[in-house]
């Protein structure tokens, strides 16, 4: 994974989002941004959008709030929010970031040792990838 190419490429496209208000790349930005560096205006604007559109953002806002967990070393809040996150983007119809929630939950799992959850979550991952025709 290359994290400063992808803050670097999130950086460039945030110089652009005042021509794009109102679409859908501004929900985009703020949602890969913050899995890249979660803001607490991030955060609260993906909790907003999460209560009036639950379908479209409660996924986000949980996979957002799954890694600030992760980060913060809150291993039980980590845990339930990165499933949450995988189970709303499935009952939704989001495969990608069903598949994206999979492969960061696998990441937390093998980053602790856990190699038989890891591996699981990879699984799941690379099927929801398959599904959505990426893999």
């Amino acid at each position: 994974r290359d994290f400063e190419m992808a803050k670097s490429s999130v950086d460039l496209a945030g110089a652009l989002l005042d021509t794009a208000i109102g679409m859908l790349y501004v929900a985009e930005h703020t949602f890969l941004s913050a899995l890249l560096e979660p803001t607490d205006a991030a955060i609260e604007r993906l909790a907003r959008w999460a209560a009036h559109s639950p379908s479209t953002f409660e996924h986000k806002h949980a996979l957002v709030l799954a890694e600030q967990a992760r980060r913060e070393g809150r291993c039980s809040d980590a845990t339930r929010l990165y499933d949450d996150a995988i189970q709303l983007a499935e009952k939704n119809g989001f495969v990608h970031e069903q598949a994206l929630a999979g492969e960061l939950a696998a990441e937390f799992w093998l980053s602790r040792g856990r190699q038989i959850l890891g591996m699981e979550y990879i699984r799941q991952a690379l099927s929801a990838y398959q599904r959505w025709g990426s893999a």
